[in-house]
């Protein structure tokens, strides 16, 4: 039996040192860079509110941003709301990697294709914008109730008047959303220095209760970037700012927007906060 093993050895050994592993020594190529592109970014009609981006360059795929919202699709075509000079970013991504983005500039002039009246709602027809203050009318502009039970403050939430989370809520705070040359808004809290970003909505995410009667809990979604609501943070989590609101109410006049950590149990009355105001 030893015989037999010390025999096997030298063999195994020799095939072991004769066998090199086998690699793939292929390069994954090189990330694209502006010279390698064939994009276009344009107006459908001449000056016109829906533009297209095309991406036509040979292996590389596509990540277009148009600020309001982003596409990874070859080809797109979008409504914009506003007129000016739209910048557009596009990001390659090829063999080797992700490239650089890189821009290009389109110039709406007119609004020639019907856009969706939830712009006009937010933001006003007027460049100049629409201005959103806190509702008068109601006791409680700021507070607590519950996540997909309430639709406006009813824990003991905060008057106009009064500071929560180290912020005074003023009849003079307003919050100005505009359609000049973006989605843009515009922070302008009593006594604060003023502050602006941008904003965008998806009025497809919509919470439903299960009530034939009342089905959505809300019926879409505000993001705000750059900027703050007006009191724009968690009202039991004062130092959780927040950016995405669900969107309970919204007409010419009145917009109630809610907020829930995220994984607060749904319709379980757990904690969320609502914000209420009125248009100016």
């Amino acid at each position: 039996m030893k015989k037999s093993i010390w025999l096997i050895l030298p063999a195994l050994a020799a095939f072991m040192f004769a066998c090199e592993p086998v690699t793939d020594d292929k390069e994954m190529g090189n990330i694209a860079t502006e010279a390698d592109l064939d994009i276009t970014v344009q107006s459908t009609t001449p000056g016109g509110n829906e533009i297209e981006m095309i991406n036509n360059s040979r292996g590389i795929a596509s990540f277009w941003n148009w600020g309001v919202d982003s596409s990874p699709r070859q080809n797109v075509k979008t409504v914009l709301p506003f007129l000016g000079d739209i910048e557009v970013t596009f990001t390659g991504i090829s063999a080797g990697g992700i490239m650089q983005p890189v821009t290009r500039t389109v110039s709406i002039t007119t609004i020639d294709h019907p856009v969706d009246p939830t712009w006009a709602l937010i933001a006003g027809d007027d460049p100049a914008g629409k201005v959103w203050t806190w509702d008068t009318e109601v006791a409680e502009v700021y507070g607590p109730g519950g996540f997909g039970n309430d639709k406006a403050p009813a824990w003991g939430g905060s008057a106009l008047g009064t500071e929560q989370n180290g912020i005074l809520l003023s009849p003079d705070d307003e919050i100005v959303f505009n359609l000049d040359g973006g989605a843009n808004v515009i922070n302008r809290t009593a006594g604060a220095t003023e502050t602006a970003g941008s904003f965008k909505f998806d009025m497809s995410k919509k919470r439903e209760t299960g009530d034939a009667k009342d089905p959505y809990w809300s019926i879409g979604e505000l993001t705000i970037t750059g900027t703050q609501m007006l009191a724009g943070v968690d009202y039991y989590g004062g130092s959780t700012v927040v950016s995405t609101f669900d969107i309970l109410a919204l007409d010419e006049d009145t917009m109630i927007l809610a907020y829930a950590a995220p994984g607060t149990p749904w319709m379980a009355w757990e904690t969320c906060s609502f914000w209420m105001l009125k248009a100016k």
